[in-house]
């Protein structure tokens, strides 16, 4: 018997705030009050549209909180609203579960988000741009 969906996303979700709690630099904005098939992650000091692009470019597909404007460059009023560190709020992602992932796709979207993690604290953003 398959599981609730909404069960496995709590699951896969707390999994992935475990793992991020883990590294430096990052923080989980939207964790487990949130509606479990979303993580919101801001990382220091970058823009989300570079986590975006080298996620994408390995093969995961996330993007970039929609509560903030991306006309005006500022941060959104939600973002505003959660008082975030200022060196945050340029650097929010959102990731998304689905009726389509499996355990392998949570694995993978570890593995990925360590890697950009080290780049970033080895500052090599460049290498992932």
């Amino acid at each position: 018997a398959s599981k609730n969906p909404s069960e496995q996303y709590k699951i896969w979700r707390n999994e992935l705030i475990a793992h991020v709690k883990e590294m430096e630099d990052v923080v989980v904005l939207a964790g487990e009050s949130a509606a479990p098939h979303i993580l919101a992650i801001a990382f220091y000091g970058i823009k989300g549209e570079v986590a975006v692009n080298f996620f994408q470019n390995n093969g995961i597909i996330i993007s970039t909180s929609s509560a903030c404007s991306s006309k005006t460059g500022r941060a959104g009023h939600v973002i505003e609203a959660i008082h975030l560190e200022e060196k945050f709020k340029h650097g929010v992602i959102r990731v998304s579960l689905g009726e389509n992932n499996t355990d392998e796709h949570i694995l993978r979207f570890k593995k990925v988000f360590s890697d950009f993690v080290q780049l970033l604290q080895r500052g090599k953003t460049h290498e992932v741009e």
